[in-house]
């Protein structure tokens, strides 16, 4: 039966939104150092999917599991003030194709895909986590062979006041993987 120790004990203290930490590298360009972590404004938890077989049979439908996708992983980015932290993505993102052509900025075999991780940052790459009260990792995903899909934009506006410019990245990978 269902009370209140027992919800507490399994509760605990929870895990808040705005307790996490994100750090990696960014491909050849370098890993991110703590000051590029703290201007990681907002991150999500990476998700999967579990496609769907459906297969018909004498009018019914029977369906079993498919295979797992990965959907792209979004991240908020404050600018700082020289800009730094989006130069490194842009550099990051040059590696693969050159912005100046059409050629591609390193043979694929030297590609910096990277892993990303969420928690204490053994690895390079980017990486997104949560953080107890205590500053202690709680849940860590790494995400393996990653790569910026896009760097967004930089909204710029005279009617913006009190705010601070940020952007967005996209990062693609080939699968994460939870710690």
């Amino acid at each position: 039966m269902a009370s209140l120790g027992r919800f507490t004990k399994k509760f605990g203290q929870g895990i808040r939104p705005n307790l996490f930490t994100v750090n990696g590298g960014f491909g050849a360009v370098g890993n991110m150092d703590d000051a590029d972590s703290f201007l990681i404004k907002a991150a999500a938890l990476p998700s999967s999917n579990l496609g769907t077989i459906t297969i018909p049979y004498r009018g019914r439908e029977i369906k079993r599991s498919g295979d797992r996708t990965f959907t792209d992983w979004s991240i908020t980015v404050l600018c700082d003030e020289k800009m730094d932290i989006h130069r490194k993505f842009m550099d990051w993102s040059a590696g693969f194709v050159s912005l100046n052509d059409t050629d591609r900025g390193l043979a694929y075999a030297d590609w910096q895909v990277e892993p990303l991780q969420v928690g204490d940052g053994n690895n390079q790459g980017a990486a997104v986590g949560t953080l107890g009260t205590a500053g202690v990792d709680k849940a860590k995903f790494n995400l393996v062979d990653c790569w910026p899909v896009e760097v967004g934009t930089v909204d710029l506006s005279f009617d913006s006041a009190d705010s601070v410019a940020e952007f967005t990245v996209t990062i693609g990978f080939d699968h994460w993987k939870y710690q």
